[in-house]
Protein backbone atom coordinates (compact mmCIF):
# COMPACT_ATOMS: atom_id res chain seq x y z
CA UNK A 1 0.00 0.00 0.00
CA UNK A 2 3.08 2.29 0.87
CA UNK A 3 3.78 2.00 -3.14
CA UNK A 4 0.06 2.10 -4.56
CA UNK A 5 -1.74 4.53 -2.06
CA UNK A 6 -0.22 8.34 -3.87
CA UNK A 7 -0.25 6.75 -7.18
CA UNK A 8 -4.22 6.53 -6.62
CA UNK A 9 -4.21 9.70 -4.97
CA UNK A 10 -2.48 11.53 -7.78
CA UNK A 11 -4.83 9.47 -10.55
CA UNK A 12 -7.91 10.58 -8.29
CA UNK A 13 -6.86 14.32 -8.05
CA UNK A 14 -5.68 15.01 -11.95
CA UNK A 15 -9.08 13.40 -13.27
CA UNK A 16 -11.44 14.96 -10.97
CA UNK A 17 -9.73 18.45 -11.86
CA UNK A 18 -11.16 18.11 -15.04
CA UNK A 19 -14.89 16.65 -14.48
CA UNK A 20 -15.39 18.85 -10.98
CA UNK A 21 -15.88 22.10 -10.22
CA UNK A 22 -13.43 23.43 -7.02
CA UNK A 23 -16.56 23.54 -5.07
CA UNK A 24 -17.96 20.33 -5.65
CA UNK A 25 -18.49 18.38 -2.52
CA UNK A 26 -16.88 15.31 -4.17
CA UNK A 27 -13.59 16.39 -5.00
CA UNK A 28 -10.43 15.45 -3.61
CA UNK A 29 -8.03 17.59 -2.56
CA UNK A 30 -5.16 17.98 0.76
CA UNK A 31 -7.56 20.69 2.14
CA UNK A 32 -11.05 18.11 1.81
CA UNK A 33 -9.70 14.83 2.83
CA UNK A 34 -6.96 13.91 4.91
CA UNK A 35 -5.07 10.45 3.21
CA UNK A 36 -6.20 8.17 6.30
CA UNK A 37 -9.64 8.99 6.00
CA UNK A 38 -10.05 6.94 2.40
CA UNK A 39 -10.81 3.50 1.79
CA UNK A 40 -10.20 1.75 -1.21
CA UNK A 41 -12.06 -1.05 -2.25
CA UNK A 42 -13.72 -2.96 -5.26
CA UNK A 43 -16.55 -4.85 -6.45
CA UNK A 44 -18.01 -6.27 -8.81
CA UNK A 45 -21.26 -7.58 -7.88
CA UNK A 46 -23.55 -3.95 -8.20
CA UNK A 47 -26.95 -5.98 -9.45
CA UNK A 48 -27.87 -4.75 -13.04
CA UNK A 49 -31.15 -5.14 -14.86
CA UNK A 50 -30.98 -5.29 -19.01
CA UNK A 51 -33.90 -5.60 -21.45
CA UNK A 52 -33.81 -5.32 -24.92
CA UNK A 53 -35.74 -2.57 -27.09
CA UNK A 54 -36.30 -2.19 -30.81
CA UNK A 55 -36.05 1.64 -32.21
CA UNK A 56 -38.39 2.82 -35.01
CA UNK A 57 -35.80 5.37 -36.44
CA UNK A 58 -32.69 7.09 -36.37
CA UNK A 59 -31.38 10.31 -37.24
CA UNK A 60 -29.78 9.71 -41.15
CA UNK A 61 -29.29 13.70 -42.08
CA UNK A 62 -29.36 16.87 -40.73
CA UNK A 63 -28.62 19.98 -42.18
CA UNK A 64 -24.96 21.18 -43.34
CA UNK A 65 -25.60 24.33 -41.01
CA UNK A 66 -25.65 22.71 -37.70
CA UNK A 67 -22.88 20.11 -37.30
CA UNK A 68 -20.57 17.73 -40.30
CA UNK A 69 -23.10 15.24 -42.55
CA UNK A 70 -22.57 11.21 -42.24
CA UNK A 71 -20.62 10.17 -45.41
CA UNK A 72 -21.24 6.58 -45.66
CA UNK A 73 -24.79 4.66 -46.98
CA UNK A 74 -25.72 1.32 -46.28
CA UNK A 75 -27.71 -0.54 -49.07
CA UNK A 76 -28.75 -3.92 -49.02
CA UNK A 77 -31.44 -6.49 -48.24
CA UNK A 78 -30.63 -9.62 -46.90
CA UNK A 79 -32.07 -12.04 -44.10
CA UNK A 80 -29.29 -12.69 -40.93
CA UNK A 81 -30.59 -16.06 -39.29
CA UNK A 82 -30.64 -14.48 -35.76
CA UNK A 83 -31.75 -10.68 -36.45
CA UNK A 84 -34.18 -11.59 -39.54
CA UNK A 85 -34.61 -9.29 -42.41
CA UNK A 86 -32.83 -6.07 -42.81
CA UNK A 87 -33.03 -3.50 -45.72
CA UNK A 88 -31.20 -0.23 -46.42
CA UNK A 89 -31.76 2.38 -49.24
CA UNK A 90 -30.75 5.51 -50.17
CA UNK A 91 -31.53 8.80 -51.39
CA UNK A 92 -29.99 11.48 -52.37
CA UNK A 93 -29.47 14.89 -54.53
CA UNK A 94 -26.48 15.28 -57.00
CA UNK A 95 -25.65 18.97 -58.34
CA UNK A 96 -23.71 20.95 -61.44
CA UNK A 97 -20.03 20.42 -60.93
CA UNK A 98 -18.37 24.20 -59.68
CA UNK A 99 -15.50 26.08 -59.39
CA UNK A 100 -15.46 27.76 -56.16
CA UNK A 101 -18.76 28.83 -55.86
CA UNK A 102 -20.37 28.90 -59.67
CA UNK A 103 -21.50 26.20 -61.71
CA UNK A 104 -19.55 24.53 -64.67
CA UNK A 105 -21.50 24.34 -67.48
CA UNK A 106 -21.50 21.14 -68.95
CA UNK A 107 -20.18 21.17 -72.99
CA UNK A 108 -22.45 18.18 -74.13
CA UNK A 109 -25.50 20.25 -73.13
CA UNK A 110 -24.15 23.21 -76.31
CA UNK A 111 -25.49 22.05 -79.76
CA UNK A 112 -22.64 20.01 -81.28
CA UNK A 113 -22.78 17.35 -78.51
CA UNK A 114 -23.91 14.08 -78.32
CA UNK A 115 -24.02 11.89 -74.74
CA UNK A 116 -22.74 8.69 -75.40
CA UNK A 117 -23.31 6.97 -71.97
CA UNK A 118 -24.40 7.87 -68.22
CA UNK A 119 -22.66 6.19 -65.49
CA UNK A 120 -23.21 6.52 -61.94
CA UNK A 121 -20.69 5.85 -60.05
CA UNK A 122 -20.59 4.41 -56.06
CA UNK A 123 -17.20 3.94 -54.31
CA UNK A 124 -17.60 1.18 -51.56
CA UNK A 125 -16.37 1.41 -47.57
CA UNK A 126 -15.22 -2.04 -47.13
CA UNK A 127 -15.12 -0.95 -43.43
CA UNK A 128 -18.84 -0.36 -43.02
CA UNK A 129 -19.99 -3.47 -45.57
CA UNK A 130 -21.13 -6.24 -43.57
CA UNK A 131 -21.66 -9.81 -43.58
CA UNK A 132 -21.43 -12.42 -46.58
CA UNK A 133 -20.40 -10.18 -49.33
CA UNK A 134 -19.80 -13.37 -51.63
CA UNK A 135 -23.46 -13.89 -52.36
CA UNK A 136 -24.79 -11.78 -56.13
CA UNK A 137 -26.44 -8.25 -55.42
CA UNK A 138 -28.92 -6.07 -57.28
CA UNK A 139 -29.65 -2.66 -56.96
CA UNK A 140 -32.43 -0.43 -58.63
CA UNK A 141 -32.07 3.10 -59.70
CA UNK A 142 -34.86 5.21 -59.75
CA UNK A 143 -35.42 9.02 -60.37
CA UNK A 144 -37.06 11.08 -57.90
CA UNK A 145 -40.32 12.78 -58.43
CA UNK A 146 -40.19 14.25 -55.22
CA UNK A 147 -37.77 17.16 -54.08
CA UNK A 148 -35.61 16.84 -51.32
CA UNK A 149 -35.72 19.42 -48.88
CA UNK A 150 -32.49 20.55 -46.88
CA UNK A 151 -34.50 21.05 -43.69
CA UNK A 152 -32.51 20.52 -40.26
CA UNK A 153 -33.30 16.33 -40.09
CA UNK A 154 -34.28 13.59 -41.90
CA UNK A 155 -34.66 10.10 -40.73
CA UNK A 156 -34.40 6.55 -41.04
CA UNK A 157 -38.24 5.49 -41.45
CA UNK A 158 -39.03 8.51 -43.68
CA UNK A 159 -39.84 7.84 -47.91
CA UNK A 160 -40.07 9.98 -50.60
CA UNK A 161 -42.09 9.19 -53.88
CA UNK A 162 -40.07 8.35 -57.14
CA UNK A 163 -41.17 7.21 -60.78
CA UNK A 164 -41.90 3.92 -61.47
CA UNK A 165 -40.07 2.99 -63.79
CA UNK A 166 -36.16 2.66 -62.90
CA UNK A 167 -33.41 4.21 -65.19
CA UNK A 168 -30.48 2.11 -63.97
CA UNK A 169 -29.95 -1.23 -62.92
CA UNK A 170 -26.88 -3.01 -61.64
CA UNK A 171 -28.28 -6.70 -61.68
CA UNK A 172 -26.77 -10.12 -60.29
CA UNK A 173 -23.30 -9.00 -59.09
CA UNK A 174 -20.87 -9.29 -56.46
CA UNK A 175 -19.51 -6.40 -54.61
CA UNK A 176 -15.76 -6.16 -54.70
CA UNK A 177 -15.33 -3.73 -51.47
CA UNK A 178 -11.59 -4.61 -51.26
CA UNK A 179 -9.94 -4.15 -54.82
CA UNK A 180 -9.42 -0.92 -56.95
CA UNK A 181 -10.32 -0.75 -60.11
CA UNK A 182 -8.43 0.12 -63.86
CA UNK A 183 -10.73 1.77 -66.26
CA UNK A 184 -10.07 2.45 -70.03
CA UNK A 185 -9.44 6.24 -70.91
CA UNK A 186 -12.41 7.60 -73.37
CA UNK A 187 -10.80 7.57 -76.72
CA UNK A 188 -8.02 5.17 -76.05
CA UNK A 189 -7.71 1.61 -76.41
CA UNK A 190 -4.37 1.05 -74.21
CA UNK A 191 -4.65 4.27 -71.40
CA UNK A 192 -6.27 3.29 -68.01
CA UNK A 193 -6.78 5.17 -64.67
CA UNK A 194 -6.91 3.44 -61.90
CA UNK A 195 -9.72 4.27 -59.26
CA UNK A 196 -11.35 3.42 -55.86
CA UNK A 197 -13.32 0.21 -55.48
CA UNK A 198 -16.83 1.13 -56.57
CA UNK A 199 -20.24 -0.16 -58.24
CA UNK A 200 -20.82 1.33 -61.78
CA UNK A 201 -24.28 1.65 -63.02
CA UNK A 202 -25.25 1.97 -66.53
CA UNK A 203 -28.24 4.47 -66.87
CA UNK A 204 -30.50 3.24 -69.68
CA UNK A 205 -31.31 4.88 -72.73
CA UNK A 206 -34.22 6.92 -71.80
CA UNK A 207 -32.36 8.62 -68.88
CA UNK A 208 -29.58 9.31 -71.32
CA UNK A 209 -31.75 10.77 -73.48
CA UNK A 210 -33.56 13.03 -71.16
CA UNK A 211 -30.04 14.27 -70.31
CA UNK A 212 -29.03 14.76 -74.32
CA UNK A 213 -32.47 16.49 -75.44
CA UNK A 214 -32.86 19.07 -72.08
CA UNK A 215 -32.69 22.75 -72.65
CA UNK A 216 -29.26 23.89 -71.44
CA UNK A 217 -31.10 26.44 -69.48
CA UNK A 218 -31.29 23.56 -67.30
CA UNK A 219 -27.31 23.52 -66.36
CA UNK A 220 -27.22 26.85 -65.52
CA UNK A 221 -27.75 27.39 -62.21
CA UNK A 222 -28.36 24.57 -59.34
CA UNK A 223 -32.67 24.94 -58.82
CA UNK A 224 -32.61 24.65 -62.56
CA UNK A 225 -31.25 21.65 -62.84
CA UNK A 226 -33.00 20.00 -59.83
CA UNK A 227 -36.22 21.37 -61.89
CA UNK A 228 -35.03 18.99 -64.68
CA UNK A 229 -33.45 16.19 -62.09
CA UNK A 230 -34.28 15.92 -58.73
CA UNK A 231 -31.56 12.90 -57.73
CA UNK A 232 -32.08 9.28 -57.28
CA UNK A 233 -33.34 6.30 -54.81
CA UNK A 234 -30.97 3.09 -55.07
CA UNK A 235 -33.03 0.31 -54.10
CA UNK A 236 -31.62 -3.05 -53.42
CA UNK A 237 -33.65 -6.32 -54.36
CA UNK A 238 -33.89 -8.91 -51.21
CA UNK A 239 -31.34 -11.46 -51.37
CA UNK A 240 -32.40 -13.95 -48.65
CA UNK A 241 -31.24 -16.04 -46.58
CA UNK A 242 -27.13 -15.57 -45.06
CA UNK A 243 -26.06 -12.25 -46.93
CA UNK A 244 -24.78 -8.86 -46.60
CA UNK A 245 -24.85 -5.18 -47.12
CA UNK A 246 -22.48 -3.23 -48.53
CA UNK A 247 -21.66 0.72 -47.61
CA UNK A 248 -20.78 3.81 -50.64
CA UNK A 249 -19.12 6.78 -49.95
CA UNK A 250 -21.87 8.85 -50.83
CA UNK A 251 -19.50 12.11 -50.24
CA UNK A 252 -16.86 11.33 -51.70
CA UNK A 253 -15.21 13.80 -54.57
CA UNK A 254 -15.47 9.91 -56.63
CA UNK A 255 -19.00 9.64 -56.50
CA UNK A 256 -21.71 11.07 -58.73
CA UNK A 257 -23.05 10.86 -62.11
CA UNK A 258 -20.37 10.68 -64.92
CA UNK A 259 -21.54 11.80 -68.38
CA UNK A 260 -19.59 10.91 -70.95
CA UNK A 261 -19.62 12.56 -74.46
CA UNK A 262 -18.40 13.72 -78.39
CA UNK A 263 -18.84 16.90 -80.30
CA UNK A 264 -19.30 16.23 -83.78
CA UNK A 265 -16.12 16.85 -84.59
CA UNK A 266 -14.91 13.26 -82.95
CA UNK A 267 -13.93 15.08 -79.56
CA UNK A 268 -14.33 13.14 -76.37
CA UNK A 269 -15.05 14.79 -73.37
CA UNK A 270 -16.51 13.74 -69.87
CA UNK A 271 -18.80 15.40 -66.81
CA UNK A 272 -19.56 14.39 -63.35
CA UNK A 273 -22.56 15.64 -61.55
CA UNK A 274 -21.08 15.51 -57.99
CA UNK A 275 -22.87 15.28 -54.57
CA UNK A 276 -21.94 18.17 -52.80
CA UNK A 277 -21.75 19.30 -49.17
CA UNK A 278 -25.21 21.03 -49.70
CA UNK A 279 -27.03 17.96 -51.27
CA UNK A 280 -29.64 15.54 -48.97
CA UNK A 281 -28.32 12.56 -48.83
CA UNK A 282 -30.52 10.11 -46.59
CA UNK A 283 -31.28 6.77 -45.92
CA UNK A 284 -34.57 3.91 -45.37
CA UNK A 285 -34.36 1.02 -43.43
CA UNK A 286 -36.80 -1.25 -42.23
CA UNK A 287 -35.92 -4.61 -39.96
CA UNK A 288 -38.35 -7.54 -39.87
CA UNK A 289 -37.93 -9.43 -36.84
CA UNK A 290 -40.97 -12.12 -37.26
CA UNK A 291 -40.17 -15.57 -36.43
CA UNK A 292 -36.61 -14.44 -35.53
CA UNK A 293 -34.31 -15.60 -32.32
CA UNK A 294 -34.23 -11.98 -31.43
CA UNK A 295 -38.35 -11.99 -31.51
CA UNK A 296 -38.61 -14.32 -28.51
CA UNK A 297 -36.55 -11.65 -26.34
CA UNK A 298 -38.31 -8.45 -26.69
CA UNK A 299 -40.45 -7.40 -24.21
CA UNK A 300 -44.08 -8.67 -24.22
CA UNK A 301 -46.62 -6.47 -21.58
CA UNK A 302 -43.31 -5.42 -19.71
CA UNK A 303 -41.80 -9.10 -18.86
CA UNK A 304 -38.39 -9.22 -20.59
CA UNK A 305 -36.31 -12.55 -21.30
CA UNK A 306 -32.65 -11.48 -20.32
CA UNK A 307 -31.05 -14.69 -20.46
CA UNK A 308 -29.45 -13.03 -23.53
CA UNK A 309 -28.75 -9.67 -25.03
CA UNK A 310 -28.92 -8.26 -28.70
CA UNK A 311 -27.42 -5.01 -30.25
CA UNK A 312 -27.84 -4.16 -34.03
CA UNK A 313 -27.05 -1.05 -35.72
CA UNK A 314 -29.65 0.49 -38.39
CA UNK A 315 -32.72 0.92 -36.70
CA UNK A 316 -32.11 -1.82 -34.80
CA UNK A 317 -31.62 -3.43 -30.89
CA UNK A 318 -31.14 -1.61 -28.75
CA UNK A 319 -29.87 -2.76 -24.96
CA UNK A 320 -31.16 -0.98 -21.91
CA UNK A 321 -29.21 -0.94 -18.89
CA UNK A 322 -30.36 0.17 -15.28
CA UNK A 323 -28.35 0.50 -11.77
CA UNK A 324 -31.25 0.29 -9.46
CA UNK A 325 -29.82 0.55 -6.27
CA UNK A 326 -26.92 3.05 -7.57
CA UNK A 327 -28.35 5.45 -4.48
CA UNK A 328 -27.14 3.03 -2.59
CA UNK A 329 -23.50 3.71 -3.26
CA UNK A 330 -24.07 8.01 -3.48
CA UNK A 331 -21.21 8.40 -0.77
CA UNK A 332 -18.68 6.85 -3.26
CA UNK A 333 -16.06 8.17 -5.10
CA UNK A 334 -15.79 6.50 -8.45
CA UNK A 335 -11.79 5.55 -9.25
CA UNK A 336 -13.05 3.31 -11.98
CA UNK A 337 -16.21 2.15 -13.48
CA UNK A 338 -16.25 -0.52 -16.46
CA UNK A 339 -19.26 -2.31 -17.62
CA UNK A 340 -17.81 -5.83 -18.95
CA UNK A 341 -20.16 -7.93 -21.16
CA UNK A 342 -19.52 -11.59 -22.99
CA UNK A 343 -19.88 -11.94 -26.54
CA UNK A 344 -21.97 -14.96 -27.16
CA UNK A 345 -21.17 -16.79 -30.71
CA UNK A 346 -24.22 -18.82 -31.98
CA UNK A 347 -24.48 -21.78 -34.50
CA UNK A 348 -25.18 -19.74 -37.24
CA UNK A 349 -23.26 -16.59 -37.02
CA UNK A 350 -20.14 -17.12 -39.08
CA UNK A 351 -20.73 -14.23 -41.61
CA UNK A 352 -21.43 -11.69 -38.79
CA UNK A 353 -18.47 -10.75 -36.79
CA UNK A 354 -19.35 -8.57 -33.56
CA UNK A 355 -19.68 -4.48 -33.76
CA UNK A 356 -16.92 -3.14 -33.89
CA UNK A 357 -17.77 -0.40 -31.33
CA UNK A 358 -20.71 -0.24 -28.38
CA UNK A 359 -21.72 3.24 -27.77
CA UNK A 360 -23.07 4.16 -24.54
CA UNK A 361 -25.69 6.68 -24.31
CA UNK A 362 -28.02 8.39 -21.10
CA UNK A 363 -31.63 7.68 -21.39
CA UNK A 364 -32.91 11.29 -20.43
CA UNK A 365 -36.23 10.74 -20.81
CA UNK A 366 -38.55 8.63 -22.84
CA UNK A 367 -37.68 10.23 -26.05
CA UNK A 368 -33.95 11.78 -25.43
CA UNK A 369 -30.89 9.91 -24.89
CA UNK A 370 -27.34 11.68 -24.76
CA UNK A 371 -24.03 10.16 -25.55
CA UNK A 372 -21.91 9.82 -22.22
CA UNK A 373 -19.32 11.94 -21.27
CA UNK A 374 -17.10 9.07 -20.90
CA UNK A 375 -17.36 8.39 -24.68
CA UNK A 376 -16.77 12.45 -25.61
CA UNK A 377 -13.66 12.61 -23.60
CA UNK A 378 -12.15 9.87 -24.94
CA UNK A 379 -12.90 11.35 -28.44
CA UNK A 380 -10.55 13.99 -27.74
CA UNK A 381 -7.72 11.81 -26.51
CA UNK A 382 -4.98 10.13 -28.96
CA UNK A 383 -6.04 6.46 -27.46
CA UNK A 384 -9.91 5.89 -28.23
CA UNK A 385 -9.57 2.55 -27.69
CA UNK A 386 -7.68 2.52 -24.13
CA UNK A 387 -9.50 5.24 -22.48
CA UNK A 388 -13.19 3.95 -23.71
CA UNK A 389 -12.87 0.52 -24.86
CA UNK A 390 -16.28 -0.66 -26.31
CA UNK A 391 -14.45 -3.11 -28.74
CA UNK A 392 -14.74 -6.83 -28.86
CA UNK A 393 -11.71 -8.32 -26.94
CA UNK A 394 -9.33 -11.14 -27.85
CA UNK A 395 -11.15 -13.14 -24.59
CA UNK A 396 -14.62 -12.00 -26.26
CA UNK A 397 -15.61 -9.42 -24.00
CA UNK A 398 -16.56 -5.77 -24.14
CA UNK A 399 -15.12 -3.35 -21.49
CA UNK A 400 -16.20 0.01 -21.26
CA UNK A 401 -15.03 2.78 -19.70
CA UNK A 402 -18.29 4.46 -17.58
CA UNK A 403 -16.57 6.47 -14.47
CA UNK A 404 -17.29 9.37 -15.06
CA UNK A 405 -20.91 8.61 -16.08
CA UNK A 406 -21.23 6.63 -13.12
CA UNK A 407 -20.02 9.42 -10.63
CA UNK A 408 -22.76 11.14 -12.09
CA UNK A 409 -25.38 8.76 -11.45
CA UNK A 410 -23.95 8.15 -7.73
CA UNK A 411 -24.18 12.00 -7.00
CA UNK A 412 -28.23 12.40 -9.15
CA UNK A 413 -27.05 14.34 -11.68
CA UNK A 414 -27.60 12.13 -14.27
CA UNK A 415 -30.04 8.52 -15.11
CA UNK A 416 -29.03 5.43 -13.55
CA UNK A 417 -30.59 3.98 -17.40
CA UNK A 418 -28.35 3.57 -19.75
CA UNK A 419 -28.57 2.74 -23.58
CA UNK A 420 -25.97 0.28 -25.73
CA UNK A 421 -25.81 0.52 -29.26
CA UNK A 422 -23.18 0.09 -32.28
CA UNK A 423 -21.40 3.37 -32.60
CA UNK A 424 -22.21 5.39 -35.65
CA UNK A 425 -25.00 3.68 -35.94
CA UNK A 426 -26.63 5.31 -39.19
CA UNK A 427 -23.53 3.64 -40.88
CA UNK A 428 -23.56 0.73 -39.56
CA UNK A 429 -25.96 -2.92 -40.16
CA UNK A 430 -23.02 -4.54 -37.72
CA UNK A 431 -24.48 -6.44 -34.58
CA UNK A 432 -23.56 -8.89 -31.99
CA UNK A 433 -25.19 -11.58 -29.42
CA UNK A 434 -24.40 -11.11 -25.67
CA UNK A 435 -24.88 -13.04 -22.33
CA UNK A 436 -28.03 -11.51 -20.39
CA UNK A 437 -28.18 -10.72 -16.49
CA UNK A 438 -30.18 -14.76 -16.13
CA UNK A 439 -27.27 -16.09 -18.68
CA UNK A 440 -27.33 -20.00 -17.55
CA UNK A 441 -23.56 -19.65 -16.48
CA UNK A 442 -23.01 -16.40 -13.88
CA UNK A 443 -19.40 -15.93 -14.95
CA UNK A 444 -20.13 -14.70 -18.17
CA UNK A 445 -23.08 -12.63 -16.73
CA UNK A 446 -22.71 -8.63 -17.60
CA UNK A 447 -21.13 -7.12 -14.62
CA UNK A 448 -19.95 -3.68 -13.39
CA UNK A 449 -16.71 -3.68 -12.52
CA UNK A 450 -15.89 -1.10 -9.78
CA UNK A 451 -13.17 0.39 -8.03
CA UNK A 452 -13.93 3.13 -5.28
CA UNK A 453 -12.77 5.00 -2.32
CA UNK A 454 -15.26 5.87 0.65
CA UNK A 455 -14.75 9.05 2.21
Amino acid sequence: MRHFFPVVLLVLAIALSALFSCNDPTAIGSDLVESDALDIGFTDTVTLLGHIAKQDSVLVYFSSSTTSQYENFLCGDFIDPVFGRASASIYSQISLAVSGTSPIFPRFASQGYVIDSVVLLLPYNADRSYGNLDKQQRIDVFELKEGLVASNFAYSNQTYEVFPDPIGSAVDFVPNVEDSLKILVPGTTDSTIQTPPHLRIKMGAAFQEKLNAADSTYFTRQDSFEALFKGFFLKPAPQGDMGGIVSFRMRNSFTGLRVYYHSSSGTLGEYLFPILIGDVVTANFTEDYTGTVVEKYLPVNGAANDSLFFVRGMNGINLVIEVPYAQDLKNLLVNKAELEFSILDLTSDDPYKPADRIAVSEMVDDTTQTIISDYTLAQNTTDFNRVYGGYPNTDNKYRINISSHMQKILKGTASNTMILNVSLRPEKASRVVLAGTRYFDPALRPKLRLSFSRY
